[in-house]
């Protein structure tokens, strides 16, 4: 068995540090392949060996009662020893589990195997002693010798903690393998002071009560002591573990995190709330077994947690429906494989059907998002066909819903049924170009309960669903893509205003991004105030360059105007009075 362990400890070495995935996972694991290797190692040796010489009738029915307790006896200290160097690693204080200074590592190492052996050799000399029907003193002295025995280990596990910390050994590095000192925990920290003086004072009353003579007393104390030390010690590791699995396997650059978001279309930060959640799930329910465990030898038995599951066996019932574990499991499956259908359908629509038909891009997302909503409510009745809930009792659901949904979802309800009609009626799509208010831009996202419009600095505008259905939404880019420019400037009458229109009909002409159908007009709107007011106009491609388009006519008529004399304003003459002068008022022009 020896041999083996060593073997196996040896391969589980070597895997861990070339094969096995990157990070904590392989400490944790690696810890609990050398408890696995260590207990079943020796225990099944002892096992195998008694049943052996049962099978050549080596032992006889009297003594059987002392095989099982040898085989018993083999696997706790198996399991006591084993745990110690899985959790210690007093040889690869890299892959230990846990800080702990190395010196202090390599002394519980022989405390925790003297502890295992005390167990050994106590629990094989009660039976022996019971078996044999020695007298009372015997078995008492030997309750008393485990006692002091225990105690001694106790104290003297104690008191390696209270030693100067040495220098601490290096852990590995997550993922490159490196080593780096290990964060070493303070001797005077609060849980170590308590956990030693909770030592002392259950080793001094143990103490005490032997030596009045409450053997037995002192021997259930010291032998609890051992017990919370072996529970907690073994539900800290799988809690790690567990940890430390469920965080690898969700792991947003892992492989099975990848396929799960490529199927699911789910974000690597929803992948690894999820790896979070089971991994609180899975320490709670490891932290009440072991608050089970812990509390067994005084009355409490596993039998609580056998209760709940053939409780949740037996299914919940609510009302005429009963939910089982096993409906829970298939609505899960379902939910799983009909949302990785209907993400596949999605791709394909939008990455291989869509582009070939010729279909505008806010028509192929209008077309996108309803497939989307369809599939979602077929995943969803599928999901409570698994459940066992039929149609009628959905139906009850429903009508039980719908005064809940016609008050406190009023609203939201509103804005999905709007959002369905946009993408039916299409009064509004993506790209177009629309006003609500004083507000304009572009839309860029036509979603369940509200749509995203980008204004022109570039921030984003959350207008509800509803807004754009029952309020007047001017959409610029609807019906006609051209957009029109509007020139309004007026000159004084002096001027030619037939060479006026002659020049700005030169402009427009002379501009690349007008168009020359519809062709360009120009009008005299008024004459007032000896100033003719023209007002003309003239196309471009889209009414997103109408104002830069404005712009540049504007600078344009300017230049031209000023090139040929044309002023925009007529000269003004102002006559200045003195009021204390009789003379005739003297008059002086002077451009304004």
């Amino acid at each position: 068995a020896f041999p083996l362990r060593l073997f196996l400890r040896h391969l589980g070495r070597r895997y861990a540090a070339s094969r096995a995935p990157g990070g904590r996972l392989r400490r944790s694991g690696l810890a609990l392949w050398f408890l696995s290797v260590g207990t079943l190692c020796l225990g099944l040796a002892a096992l195998i060996l008694i049943e052996c010489l049962r099978a050549v009738g080596a032992i006889p029915a009297s003594i059987g009662r002392l095989a099982d307790a040898f085989v018993v006896s083999s696997f706790v200290a198996a399991f006591i020893s084993s745990l110690s160097v899985s959790l210690l690693m007093p040889e690869q204080p890299s892959w230990r589990l846990f800080p702990l200074d190395d010196d202090i590592a390599r002394r519980l190492r022989w405390y925790c195997h003297a502890t295992a052996l005390v167990a050994w050799v106590s629990g094989f000399a009660i039976t022996l002693n019971q078996v044999a029907r020695t007298s009372s003193a015997l078995t008492v002295a030997t309750e008393g010798v485990a006692a002091l025995l225990y105690s001694g280990l106790i104290l003297s596990a104690l008191a390696s903690l209270s030693l100067v910390p040495g220098k601490a050994g290096p852990v590995a590095d997550q993922d490159a393998g490196q080593a780096e000192p290990a964060p070493v925990t303070s001797r005077r920290g609060g849980i170590i002071v308590l956990v030693r003086l909770l030592g002392h004072l259950t080793v001094l009353s143990a103490l005490v009560a032997a030596l009045f003579g409450y053997l037995n007393f002192a021997l259930f104390l010291t032998s609890q002591m051992i017990w919370i030390a072996l529970v907690a010690s073994l539900i800290g590791l799988l809690m790690a573990f567990a940890d430390d699995l469920a965080t690898w396997v969700f792991k947003p650059e892992g492989r099975f995190s990848r396929a799960l978001a490529h199927a699911l279309g789910l974000g690597g930060n929803r992948l690894a709330q999820a790896g979070v959640l089971l991994s609180a799930a899975l320490r709670l329910m490891l932290l009440a077994v072991g608050v089970a465990a812990l509390l067994m030898p005084y009355g409490s038995n596993l039998s609580v947690f056998s209760g709940w599951y053939d409780a949740v066996s037996r299914g919940l019932r609510i009302g005429t429906i009963t939910i089982t574990p096993g409906a829970v499991i298939r609505a899960l499956l379902v939910v799983a494989l009909g949302m990785g259908a209907l993400q596949v359908i999605q791709q394909w629509l939008v990455n291989t059907y869509l582009p070939k038909t010729d279909l505008e891009p806010g028509a192929r997302n209008s077309v996108s998002t309803v497939v989307r909503y369809l599939g979602l409510l077929l995943v969803v009745l599928w999901t409570l066909a698994a459940l066992g809930i039929g149609m009628s009792q959905l139906a009850l659901v429903v009508s039980a819903l719908s005064v809940g949904i016609g008050f406190g979802l009023q609203a939201i309800t509103q804005n999905f049924v709007s959002g369905l009609i946009l993408l039916a009626e299409r009064p509004v799509k993506i790209g177009d170009w629309v006003r609500i208010g004083d507000q304009e831009g572009d839309i860029r996202r036509i979603n369940v309960r509200a749509t995203e419009i980008q204004v022109g600095d570039r921030s984003t505008l959350i207008v509800p669903n509803s807004e754009l259905i029952t309020k007047t939404v001017r959409n610029m880019t609807l019906s006609n893509p051209m957009g029109r420019v509007q020139l309004q400037f007026a000159v004084p009458l002096d001027n030619d205003v037939a060479r006026v229109r002659e020049l700005l009909l030169e402009i427009y002409a002379g501009h690349a991004r007008t168009l020359p159908e519809p062709a360009p007009s120009v009008f005299i709107d008024s004459i007032a105030n000896g100033q003719a007011n023209f007002n003309s106009f003239v196309y471009v491609s889209s009414p997103r360059d109408a104002y830069g388009v404005r712009s540049d006519l504007y600078f344009a008529l300017l230049q031209r105007l000023a090139a040929e004399g044309i002023p925009l304003q007529s000269p003004q003459d102002v006559r200045i009075h003195r009021a204390d002068d009789s003379r005739p008022p003297a008059a002086a022009q002077a451009p304004a």
